[in-house]
């Protein structure tokens, strides 16, 4: 995964008495893309994301774009499971699906 944002924070301190519970925060034209070796390459595109490294989730309450080589799927907030590579996406969700021509 490649991620481009504007600007980014890695937090200093320890959250919620976990020693090892760091935040990520991201903020401008925020993308993250799959590897280039992927056949079917994807692109999340917010404003403003969250990660937590540790308990492997990335959330937006932002605008969010998801593309990939025949869907397109927007959406207001998201919370991505990134240990079992799931995206829920909040409200307003919206998708379609163009499939490859042969």
């Amino acid at each position: 995964w490649n991620i481009v944002a504007d600007s980014g924070n890695i937090s200093a301190r320890p959250t919620n008495g976990a020693e090892n519970s760091r935040l990520i925060t991201l903020a401008g034209n925020v993308r993250i893309t799959s590897s280039e070796n992927s056949r079917n390459p994807l692109q999340l595109v917010t404003d403003w994301l969250r990660i937590s490294p540790t308990g492997e989730t990335a959330e937006t309450d932002r605008s969010v774009v998801l593309r990939s080589t025949a869907i397109e799927q927007t959406s207001v907030g998201m919370i991505a499971d990134l240990g079992s590579d799931r995206i829920t996406f909040l409200s307003n969700s919206e998708g379609f699906y163009v499939p490859p021509t042969p």
